[in-house]
């Protein structure tokens, strides 16, 4: 979590963490929110349905840029 920073790219790897899937699709964090007292949800705009959802850490997977 401590490196899921506001900014950075994220890939869902998650086929089941919205109905229709968002599988594939590429999201920017945009903020955090809590759902009870231990769970951090990311909160992500979505580049491919140009909105924003909310994502559990484990439905998301970093996009690193090769140099």
């Amino acid at each position: 979590m401590d490196s899921m920073k506001v900014g950075k790219l994220y890939k869902v790897i998650s086929k089941t963490s919205h109905e229709p899937s968002h599988f594939g699709h590429t999201i920017v964090i945009i903020g955090y929110t809590m759902m009870g007292v231990y769970e951090t949800i990311i909160v992500g705009m979505n580049f491919n349905t140009k909105r924003e959802h909310h994502y559990h850490i484990s439905e998301l997977e970093a996009i690193t840029c090769l140099k």
